[in-house]
């Protein structure tokens, strides 16, 4: 099956990509949020640091950023409960049985059959409420809502490899400046019946994947689709640009119809440039280089950076040797909402109460001797209709 855990929301909206027909185009190199993404992983699996900073084309500055901060915040939230990590599950459609995958590596899927869903829990504890917690990145909030999906099948399948009929679903957002971490209860808390409707929906899921169609929409780049270049809409897109009406490439937008053209049409035309890109360097890697007509190649070349990495024992000591008291000048001194809550829970042992309470007393402060700073910004997003007000309101 196409169809993993990572996908599965993208797949509820539009499945034809995952038709056995379809031919998908070579997977594209990741981003450097996705390569920051996966080393975080791999620290919090238990590699070495040191190897992983040196495996990937992201700033080690931010990995060791982000590793510091899950470093401070895993012992607290896992303790007393045992853990597995990176646990490679699949659940099978056809018989409702979940199975742990023999797995050679990250997200390796090679063993699962055609049948089977398959979702790397990145921890999942069996001691007391038995509970799949999802790490995430990035710098936008990260919701069990936004990838109910994903944390659903991975539940499913713990459920069906061991028995249970309960199992919690939880985000960990980890970011430079600490870890948020949702798990309402209620709301993430699947019961069997939850559960039964996961595996319903699923099964449902599967059986329309071979006659699916195209279903256009903001999933088609939010969800990273791979067939979107080659999607059928898209080709009926971009043949529809020499049209009578065409799209306004060009000049300030006059209607709210060519608006509307434009917010539809760029997201698949941006992909189908991101497509043919990729589809030149893999030219330009087999060939050695792209000669152009006026002489010059196109190639890859190999860049290095250097970071600096404090957490190595005497770093610090070695700068203070150098630079004397000049020192400070080359350190940088941050705090963030989320580490002064940190220092806040330490210091009122987690009441709510006093929790509360301090941490607005330490915000106050900073905000009466002008150490916050509001910044504004405009953003654009797609949101729905307000509801027509009812008659004698």
């Amino acid at each position: 099956m196409r169809i993993s855990a990572s996908k599965l929301g993208l797949a509820a909206r539009c499945a034809y990509w995952a038709r056995p027909d379809v031919e998908l185009p070579p997977e594209g190199p990741p981003s450097v949020a996705a390569e920051l993404g996966t080393a975080l992983h791999a620290v919090a699996e238990g590699r070495d640091y040191a190897d992983v900073a040196q495996e990937g084309g992201f700033d080690p500055d931010a990995l060791a950023a982000l590793v510091a901060e899950w470093q401070e915040w895993w012992p607290g939230y896992s303790e007393g409960r045992a853990w597995q990590k990176e646990a490679p599950y699949a659940y099978d459609v056809a018989t409702g049985r979940g199975r742990i995958l023999p797995s050679e590596g990250h997200r390796d899927y090679s063993a699962a059959t055609e049948t089977e869903y398959c979702a790397t829990v990145d921890a999942v504890s069996l001691d007391g409420v038995p509970t799949v917690l999802d790490l995430k990145t990035g710098w936008k909030n990260k919701t069990v809502a936004a990838y109910r999906e994903q944390l659903e099948l991975g539940a499913l399948a713990v459920a069906r490899t061991h028995g249970l009929d309960r199992v919690r679903i939880a985000i960990a957002h980890v970011t430079g400046s600490g870890v948020v971490v949702d798990e309402t209860r209620g709301d993430t808390d699947l019961d069997e019946f939850d559960l039964a409707d996961v595996e319903a929906r699923l099964r449902a899921l599967a059986a329309g994947v071979p006659t699916s169609e195209p279903n256009p929409g903001e999933h088609c780049l939010g969800s990273f689709c791979p067939e979107v270049a080659a999607c059928p809409v898209t080709v009926a897109t971009l043949q529809e640009i020499p049209a009578a009406r065409p799209l306004a490439l060009t000049g300030e937008i006059e209607t709210d119809e060519d608006a509307e053209r434009l917010l539809q049409g760029l997201p698949m035309l941006e992909a189908w440039c991101n497509d043919r890109r990729a589809a030149v360097r893999r030219r330009a890697l087999a060939t050695g280089g792209i000669r152009m007509s006026d002489g010059r190649v196109y190639l890859a070349t190999i860049n290095k950076r250097e970071s600096i990495r404090l957490d190595v024992p005497g770093a610090l000591e070695v700068m203070r040797v150098v630079l004397g008291e000049h020192t400070e000048r080359a350190l940088t001194v941050k705090t963030s909402k989320e580490a002064i809550e940190r220092a806040v829970r330490v210091a009122t042992s987690g009441k709510r109460g006093e929790l509360g309470k301090l941490k607005t007393k330490v915000l106050d402060a900073l905000r009466d001797a002008g150490a916050i700073k509001t910044t504004q910004y405009e953003d654009f997003e797609f949101r729905k209709p307000a509801l027509p007000a009812k008659d004698g309101a």
